[in-house]
């Protein structure tokens, strides 16, 4: 099979495989991942605990590992999977301490939005890649009509389950149910793939997708009209509340179902789908930013600090990373990674998981010699005051999850300041942020040499955070779910499908944004 793969804005190539077009970034290590043939000269030296080459060649590797381990984790294309649907996604494959092996409707909508991404980038020429997310999608019309714990499909309130037995049965346990980002997710993947293939290819129109539109999109998009103004569970499964990730995907499907429908015609589905997004974009911008604590909060109603890596993973899950430009124009987009209660929150965290962790402290006391300690990456955690260890009830460890999203949220910060034309104001409240590249001016312009520094440095800021990633995970590529606190092995679910998506995409990020800058 003959296709495109697109390996970053700049660069295209030709490549003839017979499967999923796996292995190939190795011919492009020097022109993709380099940031440009000064970077020795001119810029810091970048906080690695491996020569800057040994790490660029790993991340062309481990992306393709990765990429090639979320396919082994989806039913029907995966090896030893007989008992999974197909086109069911597999948390992970650990069945015991803990048990994962299920589908989750939240990460299986993450997954399959990795693979759209990439079968975007290769304009659509991926049989193999199509074929998985079409079976995504047919699993999803069976599940979706599986009457479970959280209701059934007539009344809606049985698409809020949060997971499933990997046959498409339900789970009777007890859980942490109802989970009300599921539904926004998957209906936002289903329609970024349509949007992709009428893109792409020029014998598809949007009227050939109404049936999918009627039949598994709408049901979806109808569920979050109706209750995202209703308490659920976060993404960690613990806190019953209003959370800022949840609104943010909620936000982001009923943006885009409200397009889609205006692309069908559905005029009055396309009004209601419009009224809600204003409404919940309203209660968005008034809500999350605690003025007292400074920051803003995943969930509202909670005693803890409020901060949390969720943030961080909601805002990139809702900037549409498919026609993402380095822009922050977009009606979904509330809080970009640009914007001053972002930065704020994320310096705070960043400064939290600093001391919180054992492994942190060996990192820096390793590489501050080398350079300056506020430029060192850490691993991240899900949020100050965790307690589950990947089995049990004891501490709480960094995350493969949220310590690839917040290197992706480096990279979006510097592909936006590479994109804008207009100044770079820093204020009271972003400065401990900037200042940790040097900064002490209040606004830089953008023909300012200091503008182009700033972003390399903040590019390469995010690819020590990736180094932690390679640090912690197994020689052979595979990710778990944690690393420990204290001495940095892997624990909890093995091989985790949530990891490699999230990793991959911060790789895909890399890319874009080093080409973007090697461009200017």
């Amino acid at each position: 099979m003959k296709v495109l793969l697109v390996m970053s804005a700049a660069l295209v190539v030709t490549a003839t495989n017979s499967e999923l077009n796996l292995g190939l970034y190795e011919w492009a290590s020097q022109k993709v991942l380099g940031l440009d043939s000064s970077r020795n000269s001119q810029s810091t030296s970048p906080a690695l605990t491996v020569p800057y080459e040994e790490l660029e060649r790993w991340l062309v590797d481990e992306a393709e590992i990765a990429f090639e381990s979320i396919i082994h984790n989806i039913g029907g294309h995966g090896d030893g999977l007989d008992d999974v649907l197909k086109g069911i996604v597999v948390a992970s494959r650990s069945k015991s301490w803990p048990d994962y092996y299920y589908q989750w409707t939240r990460d299986a909508a993450i997954t399959i939005d990795s693979l759209i991404l990439r079968l975007d980038d290769q304009k659509g020429q991926n049989e193999t890649l199509r074929v998985i997310i079409e079976d995504y999608i047919a699993s999803s019309a069976q599940i979706q009509r599986v009457k479970n714990p959280s209701g059934d499909f007539k009344n809606l309130e049985g698409l809020g389950e949060p997971k499933f037995l990997v046959g498409g049965r339900p789970y009777e346990g007890p859980w942490g149910r109802p989970q009300r980002d599921g539904p926004a997710l998957r209906s936002a993947a289903i329609i970024n793939y349509i949007d992709s293939q009428v893109k792409h290819n020029t014998s598809t129109r949007y009227e050939d997708y109404a049936t999918l539109f009627y039949s598994v999109i709408k049901p979806d998009l109808d569920y979050v009209a109706l209750k995202w103004d209703q308490k659920g569970f976060d993404i960690w499964e613990e806190l019953h509340d209003f959370h800022f990730s949840t609104h943010l995907v909620q936000l982001r499907s009923l943006v885009l179902g409200m397009s889609m429908a205006d692309k069908l015609g559905l005029v009055e589905y396309a009004k209601r789908y419009k009224v809600e997004a204003e409404r919940l974009r309203h209660f968005i911008s008034s809500h999350y930013y605690d003025k007292q604590r400074g920051h803003l909060v995943q969930s509202l109603g909670s005693d803890r600090t409020g901060l949390d890596a969720a943030i961080f993973i909601g805002t990139i899950w809702s900037l549409g990373l498919r026609e993402w430009n380095g822009t922050a124009k977009s009606d979904s987009i509330v809080f970009p990674p640009n914007e001053e209660a972002m930065i704020v929150t994320l310096e705070k965290l960043i400064q939290d998981m600093a001391t919180r962790f054992s492994i942190n402290q060996q990192r820096i006391q390793q590489l501050k010699e080398q350079v300056s300690e506020q430029r060192i990456g850490l691993g991240i955690g899900r949020y100050p005051e965790d307690v589950y260890d990947g089995v049990g009830i004891s501490i709480g460890n960094p995350w493969f999850i949220t310590t690839a999203s917040i290197a992706q949220t480096l990279y979006l910060l510097a592909d936006y300041l590479l994109i804008q034309q207009s100044p770079l104001y820093i204020t009271g409240q972003t400065y401990p942020f900037y200042s940790r590249f040097g900064i002490t001016h209040k606004q830089i312009d953008r023909g300012d040499p200091q503008y182009k520094d700033l972003t390399r440095s903040i590019i390469e800021y995010a690819d020590s955070f990736m180094d932690v990633i390679r640090e912690h995970s197994a020689c052979d590529g595979k990710m778990s779910e944690q690393f420990n606190r204290y001495n940095g092995y892997m624990q909890g679910a093995t091989q985790l499908t949530w990891s490699y998506s999230a990793f991959w995409s911060a790789a895909r990020q890399r890319n874009i944004t080093q080409s973007r800058f090697s461009s200017q």
